[in-house]
């Protein structure tokens, strides 16, 4: 048998994914806020593309080069939530300023402005003791009292070591308290914290209306001073796709009015045809069908939204007509061969959109939940908890619902088998606390 080299001719069936394809499927993926981004900077790549960018509010149009204009928070607050934190000055630069204008001076100035710079975001002094000690030559009653004097600058409680010692400093600063509230403070927190009313009054001798006194007085407390100068990032939501009833049907908009206008500089375009230099006719025809391009990709993609828009409106009908304890559960796949696309497709279609709908604003991926056994039909998890929301906010405060009778009231209201364990899980993602910690005082 001789060996040999042999040319073989075989036909294979493969997907190229080439760079505009790529490109395309990243823009189903952007949100309203980021297509735009986008494409200023393709325009400012591109001489052929003229962007016009959306109007203010009295319709006057922006140029491309202009600043983006920043977000607004409607009076309504449906059309657009922004969540900003304004800028401004940390905790450590609030403390500092304090020390800089009292009456500190040399050694003491030094070392309030070390514990300045060593309080946690929540205004704690934690573990700072010793290193406090070693680096200033203390001793143990002299850090205390240099901690002592820092406690005393505002906000009130920041300096603290505990939740505990955080707390008493703020009821320093309160007048008008009642005498038992340091005391049950520093004596009985934990018990506090469970809301163990009969065992608090019993031991302290305290009618209900004290107790009650303690109560209110402790919820206008803040347990973490520092968390009024916390610098949150800003978040600005907008919706990018609007449904409402009309004549007994849902209609879908998808809101193009944050995006800007795409054009054809003409006159660049003659300018560049008139060219003889073929080096520049190659230039002019790279950018003409890279702005082609562009203006096909976003308009699939506004399509494609849509279609996904319509296919969610139609399966979670009873959601929009009666809210939240009426999400159904819903699957990529039946949205999926509803709009006929793949399920790769909705997945990047409904990232970071949002929908302006008659209960608020919402998410597109909120639309897409688990289910739950049923006894008559399918449940979703989010309904379940919404209707967890509405049981526990309508319970009797001085006896509140245990995650048994929660998951027995679920099973009537929902025809849902639930299990006490699920309860529990689905009350802790929703940051509710156990029955005994919402118990207030009898």
């Amino acid at each position: 048998m001789g060996l040999g080299l042999e040319l073989q001719q075989k036909q294979e069936m493969s997907l190229v994914m080439t760079q505009e394809l790529k490109q395309a499927i990243a823009l189903l993926k952007l949100s309203t806020q980021e297509l735009s981004d986008y494409l200023q900077e393709e325009a400012m790549e591109n001489p052929l593309m003229d962007l016009t960018m959306p109007s203010i509010t009295d319709g006057t149009a922006l140029s491309a080069s202009q600043t983006a204009v920043p977000a607004y928070t409607p009076a309504s607050g449906n059309e657009q939530l922004d969540w900003r934190e304004p800028a401004g000055e940390t905790l450590e630069d609030t403390l500092r300023e304090q020390i800089a204008c009292g009456r500190y001076k040399g050694r003491e100035r030094d070392i309030l402005l070390f514990l300045a710079g060593s309080v946690d975001e929540r205004g704690y002094l934690e573990d700072i003791k010793w290193e406090m000690e070693k680096k200033f030559q203390l001793e143990s009653e002299e850090s205390e009292q240099y901690i002592s004097t820092f406690q005393q600058l505002e906000p009130a409680g920041v300096g603290a070591r505990n939740l505990k010692e955080c707390l008493l400093l703020q009821l320093e600063r309160c007048l008008d308290t009642d005498p038992y509230i340091d005391q049950v403070v520093a004596d009985d927190l934990e018990a506090l914290g469970a809301k163990k009313w009969r065992y608090l009054q019993q031991k302290y001798h305290l009618s209900k209306e004290q107790l009650q006194e303690i109560y209110t007085c402790l919820q206008k407390l803040s347990p973490y001073p520092g968390d009024a100068y916390r610098q949150e990032a800003s978040i600005s939501v907008s919706p990018d796709i609007r449904v409402e009833e009309a004549e007994g049907k849902w209609v879908v908009t998808i809101l193009n009015d944050r995006l800007p206008e795409l054009q054809m500089n003409e006159k660049y375009w003659r300018l560049l045809q008139q060219d003889t230099d073929e080096e520049a006719r190659q230039y002019a025809m790279e950018k003409y069908k890279q702005f082609l391009w562009i203006v096909k990709s976003v308009e699939q993609r506004q399509q494609t939204l849509q279609k996904v828009s319509e296919a969610i409106v139609g399966a979670q009908s009873e959601y929009l007509k009666y809210g939240e304890e009426k999400l159904r559960p819903l699957t990529l796949r039946e949205i999926a061969e509803q709009a006929e696309v793949h399920e790769s497709t909705v997945s990047r279609t409904t990232s970071r959109k949002y929908m302006q709908t008659p209960h608020g604003l919402v998410e597109l991926k909120h639309f897409f939940s688990s289910k739950i056994a049923r006894l008559e039909e399918d449940a979703s998890s989010n309904g379940v908890k919404a209707m967890m929301k509405k049981l526990i906010k309508e319970e009797n405060k001085e006896k509140p619902l245990s995650d048994q009778k929660l998951a027995d009231l679920l099973q009537q209201e929902q025809k849902c088998t639930i299990s006490r364990r699920a309860v529990a899980k689905y009350r802790t993602e929703l940051r509710i606390p156990s029955s005994s910690q919402r118990k207030q005082p009898v």
